[in-house]
Order: C-alpha cells, then sequence, then structure tokens
C-alpha cells in the first residue's frame, strides 16, 4: 500500500511558545527581537507599547508584534494576568508523507484535534482557511503514525498495552501487570519505555487520562464521577495527572472541549 505525499503551506513556523503567568509583580520587558509575537491574553489585563502605539488587551484580546520593533509595558502586570506567547516566521511550505493506513502515535491527540476539525467545519461563517490549517494539524498528527504492534518491537510491551486497554479503571502496579504477562516488573518497564517512550505506570495514566477526555466532552457527570470512573479514588490525583498529560484542567478542558460531534444513521 503506497504512502500519500501531501503538500502543506501554511508558510509560518513557530519558533517558540509558552504560557506566562503573573505572580502580580514586575512588568514586561523592554526588549527589540527577530521574530513575530503573538500574545493572546487568556486571563487578567496586559498593557503595552509598541513604540509610540499603546494597546491595552483584556482577556480574549490577541496582538502581533513586529520583528525589529521596540516593545514594552505600560504598566505593571496585575496579580491575575496569564497570556500565551508566540514567537514565529514565514517561509514557504513544506511537504509530508502520510501512510495511507496506521495508528495514530498519540490517539487522544489525534481524537482532540479531529474534534476541533468538526467543530470549525459545523461553525458558521468559519473560514476556509482556518478549516485547512485544522486539517493540516490531524494530517501533521497522523504522520507520526506509529507501527502496529509486532512489528520489529518487544512482545510484552505491546501485551502490556492491551492489558491496559482493558484494564486501566483498575488499581494496577507495574508488579501486577508484570505478574499477568509472566514476566519479570525490571523487563517489562525496559520493554514498555523502549516500545512507547515512558513507563508503564505512566502508560496506565495516560489510558486513564484518554477515557476521562472522552467523559468529559461526551457527558455531564462530575469531575468526581469521572475520575472514579477512570479509576482514580482521589479527584486531586486525577487533576494533578489529567493537567500534566493534556497542559489544562478539567474544567478548563470540558469548556474548550465539551461539544460533541456525532453521525447518525
Amino acid at each position: 500500500m503506497s504512502d500519500l505525499t501531501l503538500f502543506c503551506d501554511p508558510g509560518i513556523h513557530l519558533h517558540s511558545c509558552g504560557w506566562f503567568v503573573s505572580r502580580g509583580q514586575g512588568m514586561h520587558p523592554t526588549r527589540r527581537i527577530n521574530d513575530y509575537e503573538l500574545i493572546l491574553v487568556t486571563r487578567g489585563d496586559l498593557h503595552l507599547w509598541e513604540e509610540e502605539t499603546r494597546y491595552d488587551l483584556a482577556p480574549g484580546d490577541y496582538l502581533i508584534l513586529r520583528p525589529g520593533h521596540e516593545h514594552r509595558a505600560s504598566a505593571n502586570y496585575g496579580r491575575s494576568t496569564a497570556f500565551i506567547w508566540v514567537h514565529f516566521g514565514f517561509r514557504t511550505g513544506r511537504s509530508l508523507v502520510l501512510a495511507r493506513q496506521g495508528r495514530a502515535a498519540r490517539p487522544a491527540r489525534a481524537e482532540e484535534l479531529a474534534r476541533r476539525l468538526l467543530d470549525e467545519h459545523e461553525r458558521t461563517g468559519s473560514p476556509d482557511l482556518l478549516k485547512d490549517l485544522h486539517l493540516a494539524v490531524l494530517c501533521a498528527e497522523l504522520a507520526l503514525a506509529t507501527p502496529e504492534p509486532g512489528e520489529g518491537r518487544d512482545e510484552v510491551a505491546d501485551r502490556a498495552w492491551r492489558l491496559l486497554v482493558l484494564r486501566f479503571a483498575e488499581r494496577l502496579s507495574t508488579a501486577d501487570i508484570a505478574a499477568a504477562l509472566s514476566c519479570h516488573p525490571d523487563h517489562l518497564t525496559r520493554a514498555y519505555r523502549r516500545r512507547f517512550g515512558h513507563p508503564p505506570l505512566e502508560g496506565l495514566h495516560r489510558r486513564r487520562i484518554a477515557h476521562a477526555r472522552k467523559l468529559l466532552n461526551e457527558l455531564t457527570a462530575s469531575q468526581e464521577d469521572v475520575a472514579a470512573a477512570c479509576g482514580y479514588s482521589d479527584v486531586r490525583h486525577f487533576r494533578r495527572w489529567f493537567r500534566r498529560l493534556s497542559g489544562v484542567t478539567p474544567g478548563m478542558w470540558r469548556r474548550i472541549n465539551g461539544r460533541a460531534h456525532m453521525n447518525t444513521e
């Protein structure tokens, strides 16, 4: 089965990005950089000058600062100020090779991106360019696809992965998983890390959090009920793992992704 070569031309290149959260002191530094900088305010207010133009930004506002132009603060950070910053530039597009069949390397991430594409497709007045960019991001994610289980890999790791898919809601330790597979815990840990890039217990939490995302997207259950359904007896433990693996809290995830898209027969 041949691969597909996709020519993606977003024309934009990410250099770096981050999420700034104020501690209620200090101000944005005065500087002149060689990149474009996108600032998206997520909480509180942000007040900046670019050269002789002042910008006052509230939550949901964004600003693109130009390369080579000095920008500086016009007021101190507020206690609640938070914003996402992105440094980027422009270039010609590139192609990517996408197998016609495969398994997503990060299934939960691929599903999240597909849901966002569906959301944009159904949104009235959404520009075609935005839809096309969502599709390009989804294809780029799928281009990271991993080989099917058993293709040049340690079978113990693949058996462990299948066990976690079926039993992620149970209380499991590395020793429990190894015992179920009739192997030594150390061998299991080495094989699983070599196959998936993280140890089995992190794999367990990844399966739990992937299921939690689906429940948060599709149901109105409380976070406590979602945590319990995914094998967490302590909702605080659930929230810590959710934020670590998703980058946001369960509540924020639900606000962003809570719209379910379904086809009915």
